[in-house]
């Protein structure tokens, strides 16, 4: 997806050296590491948010169940 957007016929001619298409090609290929890992991290972080919610929310319920079952013993 991310390399669709470049027409080789147009950043280079047949007089280019291999020198001038080296540097554009590391360049492109280093970009798609950091991008890759940016969404990496990004999702991460995410997991880490969603682990500590479910987290909490199995606390919440373990007291209502709790609740519950000391409200049915009273009775």
């Amino acid at each position: 997806m991310m390399t669709s957007e470049f027409n080789y016929s147009d950043l280079f001619t047949e007089e280019d050296g291999v020198l001038s298409r080296v540097p554009f090609f590391l360049f492109f290929l280093f970009v798609a590491i950091v991008l890759m890992n940016l969404l990496v991290g990004l999702a991460v972080s995410d997991i880490t948010y969603l682990e500590d919610t479910g987290r909490r929310r199995v606390l919440e319920q373990q007291v209502n169940i709790i609740g519950v079952i000391v409200m049915k013993n009273r009775s």
